[in-house]
């Protein structure tokens, strides 16, 4: 029993191998890239990366390719090739300066002097920019902004708003200065 077994197995085996490969199935694939639509026919199953180095497409590491580069194809499968470039920009924007007001009882009540000026300050943030098929994208802010120069804050002297009424005090008054009398 196990000698027949055995045999019909190497029977089926060797019969099984001696099987005519099928035939090459012809797939047809559509390409869209640089805004050309291709058609071509493939016969061996090649991943889409293959694929467009055998018809010479040359990607870069930013271009969008759908499906992605490690399908494999198969019959009626449309490949898209988005060029994708990347630009860099700086742009210098002002830094509005504060303004502070400090009461000074030196200077007649309701009078406004202008003690020190105030100056805008500059910061420079920069850009990326990504252009997809000549279509230009948002800009995204690469890292924090640089202060270029710092604003100057503006400080004026304002006088009391009201006078104080003198007080009278009754006894001695002593004023003591470094510890003498």
């Amino acid at each position: 029993m196990k000698k027949l077994l055995c045999t019909a197995l190497l029977l089926g085996m060797l019969l099984a191998g001696c099987q005519e490969e099928p035939e090459d199935r012809l797939m047809i694939v559509s390409v869209v890239v640089d805004g050309r639509s291709l058609t071509y026919d493939v016969r061996e199953p090649i991943t889409v990366a293959e694929f467009l180095a055998s018809i010479e497409v040359t990607t870069t590491e930013l271009d969008r390719i759908v499906p992605p580069p490690f399908t494999q194809i198969s019959d009626g499968l449309q490949i898209t090739v988005r060029r994708v470039t990347e630009e860099s920009f700086c742009e210098d924007r002002d830094l509005p300066y504060s303004q502070r007001t400090v009461i000074n009882e030196q200077i007649a009540p309701g009078t406004e002097v202008l003690f020190q000026a105030g100056r805008n300050g500059k910061e420079r943030l920069c850009f990326r920019v990504q252009f997809t098929d000549g279509i230009r994208g948002e800009p995204v802010a690469v890292g924090e902004a640089t202060v270029l120069t710092a604003p100057v804050e503006e400080v004026v002297y304002v006088g009391p708003t009201t006078t104080l009424e003198p007080v009278e005090i009754r006894g001695t008054l002593a004023y003591v200065s470094g510890g003498n009398i």
